[in-house]
């Protein structure tokens, strides 16, 4: 079971780097609360009269991505009989934290939306969606144990 301390090593990793995009939502929710005592009230910075277009896209961009991260997930988990332990831990390693960072798209776009159109209401629902999106693929150490076993054992 040498490859336990490898395992271990890349879940802290990976911990960290989800810990730290989870971090900051907390931080862009914090500079959306400033902006709106700062600037009270806050209208945004852009005045974009196609504000409701760029909503539907984003929005519908951000839906997708729901479906791309499942899939970007299967395209990276996928092993060959080929891949040792420490290839397979490898590419956990890699689906999680590329899966965080996909994770971050939907919340980087209810930023945007709010420093365009100052409606906090995009801010949080698409917090919300990368929030959900997060705690779904957020890595745990069991299922990193049990994925390993299984694919060792293929």
């Amino acid at each position: 079971m040498e490859h336990m301390d490898d395992l271990k090593r890349a879940y802290k990793t990976s911990l960290i780097i989800n810990s730290g995009i989870i971090a900051g939502f907390v931080i862009y929710a914090v500079i959306i609360e400033f902006l709106k005592s700062r600037y009270n009230p806050f209208e945004g910075f852009v005045d974009l009269a196609q504000i409701a277009f760029l909503r539907y896209i984003l929005y519908g961009l951000a839906i997708l991505l729901i479906f791309i991260v499942r899939v970007l997930r299967g395209t990276l988990l996928r092993t060959s009989p080929s891949d040792d332990a420490k290839t397979l831990i490898t590419k956990l390693s890699r689906a999680s934290i590329a899966t965080a960072a996909l994770c971050e798209v939907p919340v980087v776009f209810g930023l945007v939306l709010f420093l365009i159109g100052g409606h906090s209401r995009d801010f949080y629902l698409l917090l919300g969606l990368s929030f959900i999106i997060v705690f779904l693929y957020f890595p745990r150490y069991r299922n990193w144990e049990e994925w390993l076993r299984i694919k060792k054992e293929i």
